[in-house]
């Protein structure tokens, strides 16, 4: 007889959109490390209060456990958050790839990725330069843009908004000194 196999269990980091923004949608960090658990998710930790949380989970699908957590998150704050999963695995080879590597000490600019929601109905062709929002687009690796963010006038440019319409899809940014904070975690 044949012994159950337990299910694998796959490391994911998700990236909330729009809360804790100016006021807005506020989660604080602990609740929101709550939820996931009570949604059955293990080992999490949340870091910075845009909501990022890596956790560890059974459900190998992806987009199952998207709408998992989202509709879990929508019961228990009553309004919909938008959440953009990544597994651990594809933040650790993005990190070793190094894209922002020759930018890393140059104190003018920000680094930034957005994650997409999904493949984008309007693809961008990188090299892209959006000079009035002060966006250097340098790389695209599936849903992922990498983008140097210079300053427009006395802030710098956010990336997130330009995606979003010039995607035609649903983002959420994320400065890499974050993701490299998340990789890095043990």
């Amino acid at each position: 007889m044949a012994k159950n196999k337990s299910p694998e269990i796959i490391s994911y980091v998700a990236f909330l959109r729009a809360i804790n923004v100016s006021g807005s949608k506020v989660i604080k960090m602990t609740d929101l490390k709550e939820m996931f658990e009570s949604a059955g998710m293990t080992k999490v930790k949340t870091y910075i209060q845009s909501g990022n949380v890596r956790f560890e989970s059974s459900v190998p699908d992806g987009q199952k456990l998207k709408r998992k957590l989202e509709d879990h998150l929508e019961s228990k704050l009553g309004y919909r958050v938008t959440v953009i999963i990544r597994t651990l695995a594809e933040l650790v080879a993005a990190v070793a790839l190094d894209v922002f590597k020759q930018y890393l000490n140059d104190p003018e600019i920000k680094l930034y990725v957005c994650y997409m929601e999904e493949k984008p109905k309007e693809p961008l062709q990188i090299p892209l330069v959006a000079e009035k929002e002060g966006l250097h687009f340098i790389k695209m690796i599936n849903e992922d843009v990498y983008v140097l963010s210079g300053k427009v006038g006395d802030h710098y440019g956010f990336p997130n908004p330009y995606i979003e319409k010039k995607c035609k899809v649903l983002s959420t940014s994320r400065n890499w000194k974050t993701i490299c904070k998340i990789v890095g975690d043990k």
